[in-house]
Protein backbone atom coordinates (compact mmCIF):
# COMPACT_ATOMS: atom_id res chain seq x y z
CA UNK A 1 0.00 0.00 0.00
CA UNK A 2 2.85 2.45 0.44
CA UNK A 3 4.53 1.82 -2.09
CA UNK A 4 1.66 2.57 -4.25
CA UNK A 5 1.94 6.07 -2.54
CA UNK A 6 5.49 6.71 -4.89
CA UNK A 7 3.30 5.02 -8.48
CA UNK A 8 5.48 1.85 -7.42
CA UNK A 9 2.99 -1.32 -8.02
CA UNK A 10 5.53 -3.61 -9.00
CA UNK A 11 7.93 -3.01 -6.56
CA UNK A 12 11.29 -2.30 -8.68
CA UNK A 13 12.86 0.51 -7.08
CA UNK A 14 16.44 0.15 -7.06
CA UNK A 15 18.24 -0.14 -3.66
CA UNK A 16 19.27 3.76 -4.42
CA UNK A 17 16.18 4.60 -3.71
CA UNK A 18 15.75 2.36 -0.76
CA UNK A 19 19.55 3.66 0.59
CA UNK A 20 17.97 7.18 0.24
CA UNK A 21 14.75 6.96 2.01
CA UNK A 22 16.85 5.10 4.81
CA UNK A 23 19.36 7.78 5.09
CA UNK A 24 18.88 10.68 7.27
CA UNK A 25 19.63 13.23 4.64
CA UNK A 26 16.39 11.60 2.82
CA UNK A 27 12.93 12.44 2.68
CA UNK A 28 11.25 14.28 5.60
CA UNK A 29 7.69 12.48 5.14
CA UNK A 30 9.66 9.46 5.23
CA UNK A 31 10.77 10.15 8.67
CA UNK A 32 7.61 11.27 10.21
CA UNK A 33 6.44 7.66 9.60
CA UNK A 34 6.16 5.62 13.08
CA UNK A 35 9.52 2.77 12.73
CA UNK A 36 6.39 -0.08 11.77
CA UNK A 37 5.51 1.87 8.81
CA UNK A 38 8.94 2.80 8.00
CA UNK A 39 9.85 -1.45 7.60
CA UNK A 40 6.59 -1.49 5.57
CA UNK A 41 7.73 1.23 3.23
CA UNK A 42 11.30 0.25 3.04
CA UNK A 43 10.59 -3.66 2.65
CA UNK A 44 7.85 -3.03 -0.08
CA UNK A 45 10.59 -1.62 -2.15
CA UNK A 46 13.37 -4.27 -1.84
CA UNK A 47 13.63 -6.28 -5.47
CA UNK A 48 12.64 -9.96 -5.72
CA UNK A 49 13.77 -12.20 -8.22
CA UNK A 50 11.74 -14.90 -9.47
CA UNK A 51 14.19 -16.13 -11.97
CA UNK A 52 17.06 -17.70 -9.48
CA UNK A 53 20.06 -19.46 -10.85
CA UNK A 54 22.55 -17.07 -12.75
CA UNK A 55 20.25 -13.65 -11.74
CA UNK A 56 21.05 -15.23 -7.80
CA UNK A 57 24.79 -15.62 -8.39
CA UNK A 58 25.37 -12.51 -10.02
CA UNK A 59 23.93 -10.96 -7.14
CA UNK A 60 25.52 -12.75 -4.50
CA UNK A 61 28.53 -12.09 -2.36
CA UNK A 62 30.41 -14.89 -3.92
CA UNK A 63 30.26 -13.29 -7.34
CA UNK A 64 31.99 -9.99 -5.84
CA UNK A 65 34.44 -11.93 -4.24
CA UNK A 66 35.45 -13.72 -7.28
CA UNK A 67 35.10 -10.67 -9.38
CA UNK A 68 37.96 -8.80 -6.53
CA UNK A 69 40.16 -11.93 -6.95
CA UNK A 70 40.17 -11.74 -10.61
CA UNK A 71 40.93 -8.42 -10.53
CA UNK A 72 43.43 -8.62 -7.97
CA UNK A 73 44.99 -11.29 -10.05
CA UNK A 74 44.79 -9.15 -13.32
CA UNK A 75 46.40 -6.12 -11.29
CA UNK A 76 49.61 -8.41 -10.52
CA UNK A 77 50.10 -9.79 -14.12
CA UNK A 78 50.06 -6.04 -14.95
CA UNK A 79 52.16 -5.34 -11.98
CA UNK A 80 54.83 -8.09 -13.55
CA UNK A 81 54.51 -6.95 -16.65
CA UNK A 82 55.17 -3.16 -16.29
CA UNK A 83 58.58 -4.38 -13.97
CA UNK A 84 59.43 -6.28 -17.03
CA UNK A 85 59.22 -3.81 -19.47
CA UNK A 86 60.94 -1.19 -17.02
CA UNK A 87 63.95 -3.46 -16.29
CA UNK A 88 64.14 -4.11 -20.70
CA UNK A 89 63.76 -0.49 -21.21
CA UNK A 90 66.78 0.24 -18.00
CA UNK A 91 69.24 -2.65 -19.90
CA UNK A 92 68.77 -1.04 -23.22
CA UNK A 93 69.10 2.43 -21.65
CA UNK A 94 72.66 0.86 -20.27
CA UNK A 95 73.61 -0.60 -23.36
CA UNK A 96 72.71 3.35 -25.41
CA UNK A 97 74.58 5.17 -22.57
CA UNK A 98 77.68 2.45 -22.78
CA UNK A 99 77.88 3.19 -27.31
CA UNK A 100 77.45 6.67 -26.60
CA UNK A 101 80.36 6.80 -24.09
CA UNK A 102 82.21 4.92 -26.79
CA UNK A 103 81.30 7.09 -29.61
CA UNK A 104 82.55 9.84 -27.57
CA UNK A 105 85.95 8.41 -27.00
CA UNK A 106 86.32 7.79 -30.28
CA UNK A 107 85.54 11.05 -31.63
CA UNK A 108 87.93 12.31 -28.65
CA UNK A 109 90.81 10.36 -29.97
CA UNK A 110 90.32 11.70 -33.56
CA UNK A 111 90.50 15.14 -32.24
CA UNK A 112 93.36 14.86 -30.43
CA UNK A 113 95.17 12.99 -33.26
CA UNK A 114 93.95 15.91 -35.49
CA UNK A 115 95.23 18.23 -33.06
CA UNK A 116 98.48 16.81 -33.08
CA UNK A 117 98.55 16.45 -36.80
CA UNK A 118 97.72 20.31 -36.73
CA UNK A 119 100.32 21.38 -34.22
CA UNK A 120 103.36 19.23 -35.81
CA UNK A 121 102.44 20.89 -39.50
CA UNK A 122 102.32 24.63 -37.51
CA UNK A 123 105.55 23.57 -36.16
CA UNK A 124 107.27 22.75 -39.69
CA UNK A 125 106.01 26.13 -41.06
CA UNK A 126 107.17 28.07 -37.69
CA UNK A 127 110.64 26.13 -38.06
CA UNK A 128 110.69 26.55 -41.95
CA UNK A 129 110.08 30.45 -41.36
CA UNK A 130 113.36 30.66 -39.37
CA UNK A 131 114.88 30.22 -42.12
CA UNK A 132 113.10 32.53 -44.73
CA UNK A 133 114.34 36.21 -45.03
CA UNK A 134 111.82 38.87 -46.81
CA UNK A 135 113.79 40.86 -49.63
CA UNK A 136 114.36 44.70 -48.16
CA UNK A 137 114.54 46.17 -51.62
CA UNK A 138 112.06 46.03 -54.10
CA UNK A 139 113.27 44.92 -57.88
CA UNK A 140 111.83 46.46 -60.55
CA UNK A 141 112.89 45.04 -64.18
CA UNK A 142 111.44 47.66 -66.03
CA UNK A 143 113.70 49.92 -65.12
CA UNK A 144 117.37 48.74 -64.94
Amino acid sequence: MLGNIFGNSSNNLSQQGVDFLSSSSGNSAFHALNPNQQNALLNSFKTTDTFGGISDFLGSSQFGNISAGVGAIGGIIQGIGGWDSARKQLKEQKRMNNLLHSQWQEELRRYNKYEAQRDEASRVINDSAKYYTPPTQKTDNANP
